[in-house]
């Protein structure tokens, strides 16, 4: 994801602060996406889809499919409140 979504970002023109703007999280947040240290939730994985008019696959083309399992796995335990 880090090399496809700074390419997506830098395609258009923006820095990470204004994505970030965009997408309502911090400039380090986006730095982290990109540097491959974090991955979005499914929630921004959605926003920076519909943002950048692509399916949210396309956003994990490459990406370790496991990770992001496993950050939507931990998503949903958070959301149901089972852990924190």
């Amino acid at each position: 994801m880090r090399i496809k979504l700074c390419k997506l970002r830098q395609d258009r023109g923006l820095t990470q602060a204004q994505l970030a703007a965009v997408i309502r999280v911090s400039q380090g947040t986006i730095a982290h996406w990109e540097s491959g240290r974090a991955v979005p939730d499914g929630v921004n994985r959605r926003k920076l889809a519909d943002f950048f008019g692509i399916p949210e696959s396309a956003l994990l083309d490459g990406y370790d499919r496991q990770e992001v399992d496993i950050q939507a796995y931990t998503d949903a335990l958070r959301a149901l409140h089972l852990i924190a």
